[in-house]
């Protein structure tokens, strides 16, 4: 009898969250930082580098998604950061303290150093989220407020644009501002004059029994957005067909998790799946801090393929009660803070095929530098192949085919390129480099780290150090 409910259990269960992904920890970093509940408001990935809203303001050099690090922390003395909005070479951060609200902006143009360019006071306790349009922010806080930031030097409040109560997430696509108010109902504004929003439509959307804080995320014409159901524990996902901008309608509602979740937090929709953060409440009492020996996700997947009925693939809650906020992802990569650590993760669900290994390194003979530190020329030589099969005949041009050189700075730019088919004629190469980057000009001080890399083996890196 008891193997009957069981098997029925495991049937329902398979039909209610599809097939399981291979959710698979590839790289993870300690941000050491003191973050208020732990919590981290926002992740920001773009290229190589990953913007933590943390207390402080990490940056992570995700170049090699094995082995992200800290490259600087921006402070932004503003006490609690609460939402940041990045758009090279500037950054602007929102954050509050016992003296008020503040907006900054940073040039960050050369990092690990940052310049703050200006700060001033926004006039709200707490700003739930912003966004960004031809130089305009957008804060959604007691109210959906706006500054001119056209010149970052140079910041300006313009004042209120909506007063609305309890304001809560923003998403812009389109050309059309969008926010998630927790009187429940999302509102559209027109931004064809980004300095003077006008809002054309609403839809009401499903009560949830508590105030939304999940971000919304627009793509395609569609806003997805997570919402926790605080009176079942359930998580699911609403999607809103914004088509047509002046009658927004709620398209679809995803099934429940059937999580024991108190809020849903932060979305990032890629390829076929959205992933939803949340903040679960522990199955036993906290004994100690989560760090990197113990990762673990607090998130849902929902597959979108088809928009108009999603569903809830994957589920992972964990027993400490940390608010896993801040998601961003790329393909099948996922990134995300915890508020003390940061954290990269691999949905293989993006693919049927299991990922192959990577062949081990002792196919690499050697990668060394010298002299290191250097100040006029390092030299750097490696040779590539198995001890025992290293022969003259097996080095030749050719066979730096899928064989990359490559000098990093430590924001994760590609400052240098070597072109290995003109240079690797032996069993064991060499190259020599004057600190100059690719277009020859003289690179500044600082800690620069090499790269080899060839197909179907595993990376290896060089830190070297540049003094003029």
């Amino acid at each position: 009898m008891y193997k009957k409910i069981l098997i029925v259990v495991l049937l329902l269960t398979v039909v209610s969250f599809g097939q399981m992904p291979r959710f698979r920890l590839i790289g993870a970093c300690d941000i050491e930082t003191i973050s208020l509940h732990n919590d981290c408001y926002d992740v920001v990935v773009l290229d190589t580098l990953a913007f933590l809203a943390c207390t402080d303001l990490p940056v992570i050099n995700i170049a090699r998604p094995d082995s992200p690090f800290v490259v600087t922390k921006i402070d932004t003395l503003s006490g609690r950061l609460q939402a940041l909005c990045v758009f090279p070479p500037y950054l602007f951060s929102i954050g509050w303290n016992s003296r008020g609200n503040f907006l900054k902006a940073f040039d960050i143009s050369n990092l690990p150093g940052s310049i703050l360019l200006d700060s001033i006071v926004i006039p709200t306790y707490v700003t739930r989220d912003m966004a960004s349009q031809s130089g305009y922010l957008y804060f959604s806080a007691d109210s959906l407020r706006l500054a001119d930031a056209v010149n970052p030097e140079s910041l300006h409040y313009l004042g209120v644009i909506d007063s609305v109560r309890f304001a809560g997430r923003l998403s812009i696509g389109n050309n059309y501002l969008y926010e998630l108010v927790s009187a429940c109902s999302l509102l559209v504004y027109d931004l064809t004059n980004p300095s003077s929003p006008q809002k054309i439509g609403s839809c009401p959307l499903p009560y949830c029994g508590s105030l939304i804080k999940s971000e919304p995320f627009y793509r395609d014409s569609l806003i997805y957005y997570p919402q926790a159901d605080i009176l079942s524990g359930n998580i699911s996902l609403h999607i809103v067909n914004v088509a047509d901008p002046f009658n927004p309608f709620l398209l679809a509602t995803s099934p429940g998790t059937g999580a024991d979740v108190q809020k849903a937090c932060d979305i990032a929709v890629s390829g076929k799946f959205a992933y939803a953060t949340m903040c679960c409440y522990p199955v036993e009492p906290v004994a100690k801090k989560h760090r990197l020996q113990e990762p673990a996700p607090q998130i849902a997947i929902f597959d979108i393929s088809d928009p108009a009925n999603p569903f809830p693939v994957w589920i992972n809650e964990y027993d400490y009660r940390y608010y896993y906020s801040g998601i961003d992802s790329r393909g099948d990569t996922i990134y995300f803070c915890n508020g003390d650590s940061f954290y990269i993760y691999v949905d293989s669900l993006w693919t049927d095929i299991e990922e192959k290994p990577l062949i081990p390194n002792p196919e690499i003979v050697k990668l060394q530098v010298y002299p290191n530190p250097f100040s006029k020329l390092i030299n750097i030589s490696f040779g590539i192949g198995h001890p025992d099969r290293i022969t003259h005949s097996s080095y030749g041009t050719g066979s730096a085919k899928g064989i990359e050189l490559k000098i990093f700075d430590v924001s994760g730019r590609i400052v240098k390129t070597f072109n290995l088919a003109s240079c690797f004629l032996l069993p064991a190469s060499a190259v020599s480099w004057d600190g100059r980057d690719d277009k020859g000009n003289m690179l500044e001080t600082g800690v620069y780290f090499i790269l080899l890399i060839r197909d179907g083996l595993n990376p290896i890196r060089q830190k070297v150090v540049f003094l003029k």
